[in-house]
């Protein structure tokens, strides 16, 4: 066994799914859209995960975005797909 595989960091994808619908819900409010919200959202829970080695793709919103993400964490050959909804979606997503 390569000794580089026993103290390395776990590779963990992070896929954090959102509605599109929500995306621009809260504009011209002093808080931000759902969007801006979601993103300061993220930074706290990468924040939490320094212990591993992430591949975050970005939040995703719609079908296209997920298959991106998978592609790229197939790419990155991830160990295991960290999975959130950040708020209530729709079945579909």
């Amino acid at each position: 066994m390569n000794s580089n595989l026993k103290t390395r960091k776990a590779k963990a994808g992070l896929l954090l799914i959102a509605s599109p619908r929500f995306k621009m819900l809260g504009e011209g409010l002093e808080r931000g859209t759902y969007a801006e919200r979601k993103d300061a959202d993220v930074k706290k829970i990468l924040a939490t995960m320094e212990f591993l080695d992430v591949v975050f793709p970005g939040i995703v919103y719609d079908k296209e975005e997920a298959m991106n993400a998978m592609d790229h964490f197939y790419m990155e050959k991830v160990d295991f797909v960290i999975a959130e909804f950040l708020s209530w979606s729709e079945d579909f997503a």
